[in-house]
């Protein structure tokens, strides 16, 4: 079923709603249209597109800014602890966590299966001879 089938049950359904027996034959049609589709593809249809990609700001603990540079660490310090992280859908079932931080001259992108891995991967990036 596609988004045009879709839109045509909505439109039969809406239909149904001005007639005698309007539960009965609206109970009827959607019977039908559940034989025919999944729960996975109408989420599918009525999803926005870009929901595989979230963007938040990942906080460093305390032990884990302890394991950085000591020259990367006063400039991570002195710019809130943060970073941006983007969680991006890499199959049906799996993401990618990337990790960005540019500020001050520093670029730094990691990515890893697992927010902990990226994590470690930037604090490996913010030694001196990495940056």
């Amino acid at each position: 079923m596609n988004q045009k089938e879709l839109e045509q049950i909505t439109q039969w359904i809406k239909e149904a709603t001005t007639k005698p027996n309007a539960d009965e034959n609206i109970q009827l049609i959607l019977k039908l249209a559940s034989n025919s589709i999944t729960q996975d593809k109408v989420e599918n249809l009525v999803k926005p597109t870009n929901s595989d990609t979230k963007s938040f700001i990942t906080h460093f603990t305390k032990k884990e800014i302890a394991k950085m540079s000591k020259t990367f660490k006063k400039e991570f310090i002195a710019n809130g602890l943060a970073a941006h992280v983007l969680k991006r859908q890499n199959s049906k079932n799996a993401f990618i966590f990337e990790i960005r931080y540019r500020r001050n001259g520093y670029h730094i992108h990691v990515s890893g299966a697992t927010l902990e891995k990226a994590k470690e991967r930037f604090i490996q990036e913010t030694m001196p001879d990495q940056i």
